[in-house]
């Protein structure tokens, strides 16, 4: 049985290597010598130690000595920097869990940068920061490694599927040579045995079975979370292999029986090997920190500069959001619309521009009261449900002061569980198995929706938010984002409706995103490289869910006063 597993393994755990893909910079060389200049100036004014390290086209690497030991990218453009001011930004290098602990002389040596730069940003004006005469050449790497995705798995499970069924295979095929070699004299019952044995099992597999269940046991042991709600699959894993290993010793044809075995045995540890491999690539997004906050259990890191599509790169504010900084307080004659979600606003194979926050913000600015500025802030995070966006709500939002708050309801959101890892109880793999199991997904959703999940974490969430908008003035959307399913499917139809109707008995405006997309072919709005992704539409359906979310929430701006 051992000869039998040895290709299983051998296929299973051959190393997958995956090529690095480096990218290109802006033209750069020594500093200009206006650069030089302002960077004497600020040392002097703030009576820090500052050094031009590299100038680019369109940035400057600027580094503070002594005790800040600290590298800052001063841009000319800061829409996508850690730190705003005017039309520049600032950007640390460097990995920090918080930049709020980091020690006072790196926050002192980011302040004097920005100071410097709000008195005196011309030199940012010039065509080139850097000196003519040095030839282009490409950009060095930035020390902040970029992301993966949210929330995504760096290893493609269909790849980890069909490795594990090859390797089954393979052990299967083995074996019956190994059988065919060896002869099968001994296979076959002597005629003349009174007695023909009923059960047969050699004491070898018995004690492979046993040890293949209890590595599996041990894995659901180290990879419980004490949030899932949904049964563990592990322990099914574990039932289903001992039944067809009994099954198996009740077949009279050698060569079957042997391969039932071989299937009872690896079965577990080929789909506990694929649990490991997506559970590192799943976990290692490094633009996650852990949070404090009991409710939130995870946000985003400031200062984490994330690669986004089309070569975007947006780096994460103080306060944690994967938006463009804006400043506190809210200047005049201007209206706030804070938008609450997951992942989908935060998508990062959808450009940022056009991802619907944003082309939200352009829309509304069509449709404001007159003499009055529009700004929308994204103010999410990936794997959130309500809970967690109400409460990122109450720690960050607020202090933008929203005159509009839109809830983008997904209907995931009530999932009790560490969003932060994509799972289905305790498994990983069944996370991924699920798209492929179940055509129809809308049923899923409906069934959750029935439970007592939806009144634990989204009933009560709402009621929250009614405290909250009571308290602090603001109007309050809630809109069900569609699943990229048929949009006429009755059973996603029948949800949204729940949605609806819970958002209006606290008084909020509510209203169907999916209406926007009736008598449209649902395939048309599937991302090209993840068909099989139904929460995620592509840039096609973010412009049609930000036109429908501008009509819902222009209404609401009439009533707010800045």
């Amino acid at each position: 049985m051992i000869r039998f597993l040895v290709p299983c393994f051998a296929v299973l755990l051959l190393p997958r290597v995956a090529g690095a893909v480096e990218t290109g910079g802006a033209a750069r060389g020594a500093c200009a010598p206006p650069v030089g200049a302002w960077i004497a100036a600020c040392a002097d004014a703030e009576h820090i130690e500052l050094a031009a390290l590299e100038c680019f086209s369109n940035r400057v690497i600027v580094e503070a000595r002594g005790e800040a030991a600290l590298r800052v990218d001063v841009a000319r453009d800061g829409s996508s920097s850690f730190r705003r001011v005017g039309q520049a930004g600032l950007s640390p290098l460097g990995q920090f869990p918080d930049w709020r602990a980091e020690p006072e002389p790196r926050q002192r040596a980011l302040d004097a940068l920005a100071a410097c730069l709000a008195r005196d940003a011309t030199f940012l004006v010039s065509p080139a920061l850097a000196a003519p005469e040095q030839p282009p050449a490409p950009a060095p790497p930035p020390e902040m490694r970029p992301s993966e995705g949210p929330g995504r798995a760096g290893l493609p499970w269909p790849s980890l599927l069909a490795t594990g069924l090859a390797a089954a295979a393979l052990g299967l095929v083995g074996g019956a040579l190994w059988q065919k070699r060896r002869g099968s004299a001994g296979a076959v019952q002597k005629n003349d045995d009174p007695r023909p044995q009923r059960f047969q099992a050699s004491p070898a597999s018995v004690i492979l079975l046993l040890c293949s269940f209890t590595l599996v046991e041990a894995w659901a042991i180290h990879a419980a979370d004490p949030d899932f709600f949904m049964p563990d699959p592990f322990h099914f894993l574990v039932a289903g292999a001992a039944l067809l290993f009994i099954l198996a010793g009740f077949v009279r044809w050698p060569q079957v029986r042997r391969g039932l075995v071989t299937l009872a045995i690896a079965a577990p540890l080929v789909i506990l090997a694929m649990e490991w491999r997506l559970s590192a690539a799943d976990v290692n997004n490094r633009h996650i920190a852990p949070s404090s906050d009991g409710l939130l259990r995870y946000t985003y890191r400031p200062g984490y500069a994330i690669e986004e599509s089309e070569g975007e790169r947006i780096v994460v504010t103080e306060d944690g959001l994967w938006d463009v900084p804006h400043v506190v307080p809210k200047p005049p004659s201007v209206l706030r619309v804070v938008v609450l979600g997951d992942s989908v606003p935060n998508d990062p194979s959808i450009p940022f521009r056009r991802r619907f926050p944003r082309q939200l913000e352009a829309l509304l600015a069509q449709k404001a009261p007159a003499g009055q500025k529009v700004e929308v802030l994204n103010v999410s995070c990936e794997g959130y449900n309500t809970v967690q966006e109400v409460r990122l709500l109450e720690n960050v939002g607020l202090r933008y002061e929203p005159d509009v708050v839109v809830l983008a309801y997904v209907l995931n959101d009530p999932f009790l569980q560490n969003g932060g890892y994509r799972r289905i109880g305790n498994s990983f793999f069944a996370f991924h198995l699920a798209n492929v199991m179940y055509r129809r997904k809308c049923p899923l959703f409906e069934e959750m929706h029935a439970g007592y999940t939806f009144d634990l974490v989204v009933r009560a969430s709402l009621s929250r938010l009614r405290l909250l908008a009571d308290k602090h003035h603001f109007q309050v959307l809630v809109a069900p984002l569609p699943l990229v399913e048929p949009f006429d499917d009755p059973s996603c139809l029948s949800v949204y409706d729940k949605v609806v109707a819970a958002a209006r008995e606290q008084g909020f405006s509510a209203g169907r995103v999916v209406d926007a997309f009736q008598g449209e072919d649902h395939r048309a709005f599937l991302k090209p490289q993840d068909a099989l992704d139904i929460t995620h539409p592509n840039a096609a359906g973010h412009d049609r869910m930000a036109h429908r979310l501008a009509d819902l929430v222009a209404p609401l701006l009439g009533q707010a006063t800045p």
